[in-house]
């Protein structure tokens, strides 16, 4: 091996011991309760930031053939550059991190207007600009005598130099993933075992750019955040004090909790809300609207027969909208409880190292088995690894479906759905709530009815199919309900059933008119006919923000979590509910609604008062968000 091969094992070698050294101080500064394994699991994550900028190097001095020296040249000194560039973000997150409890990534997409920010903490910390300055000077001491060795020309043959610097390029494309998976490492892959271990695991290199990488695309237009300030934002949206510093925080309290619900009309005449481990099973159907369901829009598609005999023994909601226009915002929003907000990545994609408690999380302390299951595969928005932050214990998706389930219908030849066939995937639910045994939270995200839609069975082609038209949507529809309709034969012979607590919800709308209010209306049932009795509810609106604190509330549980919503029994007719699509944000009451750009209305049905009144609550609900977010003060 000759002495550039060396050199650039030792220099890997040296830079790993460096991101683990500033992962031992924040063992013993800031995580001392995180598990040790973090340390070796971190490994993927420092490879995984470091081979993108030393690609170039690492291919010169491993190549085969000799190169001029200047090209070896090259590449040292421009790894001691971007080691410089390392250590000092790696300050940098160190200081940051005892500021926050968070390692820096969205706070980069708005680095433009936090420069002062920035040189405020370097001058305020001169102790560790101090060391950064020493380091570097020593160590482009060190650097500048290496250059001057006389390195040997490579010693092996031809052959064993060409198969080792092969071997190099395959492991620099494996470091390059950090995983075996179909898609790269991210942030959220590193809180698959809690927020401590992730926050070890994590160093502010990768957090950067990964946070940068995914999110180069968003325009980061001037996007205004300061309105009232802190203190008048907590008077207009009427936090109590004692929430001042986690302004979304929530403690549900389950003797209150019981008295409220037990006390509504919901419940069954002369019977309690009995105290006991109710079961959940929450269903986000992909693209379902209320449109074009019989039960809720009163009109005669006839694709939803076994949903409309749902909502005829349900508590159906019919003012209920998604948090956003893609399913990624509606996962967050139930999973998690955090608001999508213009300019600032999702969680999966940069919006990972805030601290927050998942819905999987709060019902573990109880008991309950946590399933999380998907029609499409795994890794598909990363939300195996989202489902796993937000404290599931059973992941599955398309992958696991295919490999237990097959395939039990008779589907016409052709491209399957590329989300996944809906009814495997409730035989698959089913069945895996069978084994794993109760009490049990199971979330399942199904995925038939999205575009491109796939041919089927011509038992479920009511309309004429096409792949992207309304008529396969409805075809798609129709399976899906009948798929859905079958799930619930099946629960109705278990045991479990009259214990569970069914609720029906989607990610978000399809083939709506462009109608603002249309763009977010979704379905919401809660169905429990041994529990609740049936009830339609049109004069309250709720979102998908406000499920984490229902399932709070139906389970009665002793608890405490951060949500921008509410519980939907604790709701009145004066609350309104927050939505976004891109750079416009939005508020919806029981009366109308606003889109805003943070700049000025966009679009409103109201005026006078209502609208000054609504616009006031919708840019302090902002506001606060923003800042709860950017400063790790959601949980």
């Amino acid at each position: 091996m000759g002495g550039w091969r060396k050199i650039s094992i030792f220099l890997v070698l040296f830079v790993a011991f460096i991101f683990s050294f500033f992962r031992l101080l924040f063992f013993l500064f800031y995580l001392k309760n995180a598990p040790l394994f973090a340390f070796l699991d971190g490994l993927r994550f420092d490879f995984f930031v470091i081979l993108p900028f030393w690609i170039l190097p690492l291919f010169i001095l491993n190549f085969p053939f000799e190169l001029p020296k200047l090209f070896y040249l090259f590449s040292l000194w421009w790894i001691y550059i971007t080691i410089l560039v390392f250590v000092a973000v790696l300050i940098f997150d160190f200081v940051f991190f005892g500021q926050t409890q968070k390692h820096v990534s969205v706070e980069i997409l708005t680095i433009s207007s936090d420069w002062d920010f920035i040189f405020k903490s370097i001058l305020s910390e001169w102790k560790y600009l101090l060391v950064f300055l020493i380091f570097g000077v020593i160590l482009g001491y060190f650097w500048y005598k290496l250059t001057k060795i006389n390195f040997r020309k490579p010693t092996w043959n031809l052959p064993f130099r060409i198969i080792y610097f092969v071997i190099v390029v395959a492991l620099i494309l494996l470091g390059l993933r950090g995983t075996l998976s179909s898609k790269p490492l991210h942030i959220v892959d590193a809180f698959t075992r809690g927020m401590q271990y992730g926050n070890l695991v994590l160093n502010g290199v990768f957090s950067i750019y990964r946070t940068f990488y995914s999110n180069k695309n968003l325009r980061n237009r001037e996007l205004e955040t300061n309105f009232f300030g802190y203190d008048e934002d907590i008077s207009i949206l009427e936090i109590e004090p004692k929430f001042r510093s986690y302004p979304f925080k929530k403690i549900s309290n389950c003797e209150k909790n019981n008295k409220e619900i037990g006390g509504s009309k919901q419940i069954m005449e002369n019977q309690e809300y009995d105290i006991q481990k109710y079961n959940i099973v929450l269903f986000i159907l992909e693209s379902w609207t209320p449109k074009y369901i019989d039960s809720l829009s009163h009109e005669n598609w006839g694709v939803t027969p076994n949903f409309d005999k749902i909502v005829k023994k349900g508590i159906t909601y019919e003012k209920f909208y998604s948090a956003g226009v893609r399913s990624i915002f509606g996962i967050q929003a139930i999973l998690t409880g955090i608001p999508s907000l213009p300019n600032l990545p999702y969680v999966g994609h940069g919006l990972d190292g805030i601290a927050f408690r998942g819905i999987g999380d709060i019902v573990k302390k109880y008991g309950y088995k946590t399933i999380f299951v998907q029609s499409s595969k795994r890794r598909s928005y990363r939300l195996d690894s989202v489902a796993k932050a937000s404290g599931f214990d059973y992941v599955f998706g398309m992958e696991d479906i295919r490999k237990e389930v097959g395939l039990l219908l008779d589907y016409p030849p052709g491209p399957p759905p590329h989300f996944g066939w809906d009814y495997e995937t409730l035989v698959f639910l089913f069945r895996k709530i069978q084994s794993f045994g109760e009490p049990f939270l199971a979330v399942v995200f199904t995925g038939t009815t999205h575009a491109r839609f796939a041919d089927l069975p011509k038992d479920f082609k009511k309309y004429e199919h096409s792949e992207m038209g309304l008529g396969g949507y409805l075809n798609t529809l129709f399976y899906s309900d009948w798929a859905l309709g079958e799930f619930m034969k099946m629960a109705e012979k278990t045991r479990w059933f009259e214990r569970t607590i069914f609720i029906f919800t989607a990610d978000h709308p399809a083939f709506t008119s462009g109608d603002f209010l249309e763009r977010f209306h979704i379905p919401f049932v809660i169905f429990a006919p041994s529990i609740f009795s049936p009830e339609r509810i049109k004069d309250v609106v709720g979102s998908q923000y406000d499920i984490i604190p229902t399932i709070a509330d139906l389970l009665c549980l002793d608890t405490e979590f951060s949500s921008i919503g509410k519980s939907i029994f604790k709701k009145t007719k004066d609350d309104f509910v927050f939505v976004s699509d891109g750079d416009i944000i939005g508020a919806i009451t029981n009366y109308g609604f606003i889109s805003h750009s943070t700049f000025g209305v966009v679009e409103t049905n109201i005026s006078g008062s209502d609208l000054q009144n609504l616009e006031r609550r919708l840019l302090a609900l902002f506001e606060l968000s923003y800042y709860a977010i950017m400063n790790n003060r959601w949980f």
